[in-house]
């Protein structure tokens, strides 16, 4: 079976393929519990990356790592790895693919509900992060490239982006992704993009709107709007009151921000009506912004 690494920046393995078992979540636990059955472990290109911090080894005790990556400064630099190989990734998994055996009978694929566990809280509302996530990727065509800074919400956009282009800033840091998607537009011959961006992200910067207008670059700028920075509460000691990370007090009207800025603006409030509003945004051929009030937890 093939895993994807934890907040992964760029897509790994089809997702239609049936060896591929999704992501692993960027908790220490987690990646245990999943690695578990496993007697060895190929682990290709950079480290496994938990966040935020949960304690623990990542690989558990009994497992070995076979690590091939191109940077000699990943090698052993976490996971204790039995055999390590520098080398180009690419390159050395076409010189190691005729050596393999004869495909072995599939490992049974536990089956997954993913798709209709978002079908069935679309009638939340606020919505739910999934459902909404969910309703606005099943908008958009097969091919369509994400830009994901949705941060607490990412999860979803990495499980339902399929074999789309994706692009995910894999070292953190909040504000890249609506500029990013911007130059992802003008890399691919001002062709649609759409980027997910969480509220507390947007605000990082939103000039970035007003380019895409003075540019009229086919961006749709999706906003998960859960009025506060949810991923550093997350990271917080619970309990308290921490001053700074909510953002209702006003609350940020993104539709007349980006509409301040040159760019229409629509909000939907129900997953129900996501898919349609997702396809007159992607069909318009320049910017637009789809605000999408989201749970708060």
């Amino acid at each position: 079976p093939v895993f994807g690494a934890p907040l992964r920046g760029a897509p790994v393995f089809p997702h239609s393929h049936p060896l591929w078992r999704g992501d692993l979540a960027p908790m220490a636990t987690a990646i245990r519990e999943a690695l578990a059955p496993f007697e060895r472990v190929l682990l290709i290109g950079e480290r496994l990356l938990v966040y935020p911090y949960s304690g623990g080894p990542l690989v558990p005790d009994g497992v070995e790592v076979l690590h091939l990556t191109a940077d000699a400064g990943q090698l052993g630099r976490v996971h204790a790895t039995a055999l390590g190989l520098l080398g180009d990734v690419r390159a050395s998994l076409e010189a190691l693919a005729p050596l393999l055996p004869d495909a072995a009978p599939l490992p049974p694929r536990a089956p997954s509900d993913f798709d209709g566990r978002a079908r069935g809280r679309y009638g939340d509302v606020p919505m739910h992060p999934m459902a909404a996530v969910h309703a606005l990727l099943d908008g958009l065509p097969g091919d369509a490239p994400i830009v994901d800074e949705a941060i607490t919400t990412g999860a979803y956009v990495r499980g339902f982006s399929g074999d789309r282009p994706y692009f995910f800033n894999r070292g953190g840091g909040l504000g890249w992704g609506m500029p990013a998607a911007l130059g992802v537009s003008l890399a691919r011959d001002r062709s649609p993009v759409v980027c997910v961006v969480g509220d507390g992200s947007a605000m990082y910067s939103p000039q970035a709107l007003w380019t895409a207008a003075h540019e009229n670059l086919p961006v749709v700028f999706a906003v998960v709007n859960n009025r506060q920075y949810l991923i550093l509460k997350r990271n917080l000691k619970p309990g308290k009151d921490y001053p700074g990370l909510d953002l209702d007090a006003p609350p940020v009207d993104f539709v007349a921000l980006a509409q301040s800025m040159g760019v229409p603006g629509v909000l939907v409030e129900k997953a129900g009506d996501v898919a349609e509003a997702t396809q007159a945004a992607w069909s318009a051929g320049g910017p637009r912004l789809i605000e999408l009030p989201i749970a708060a937890s």
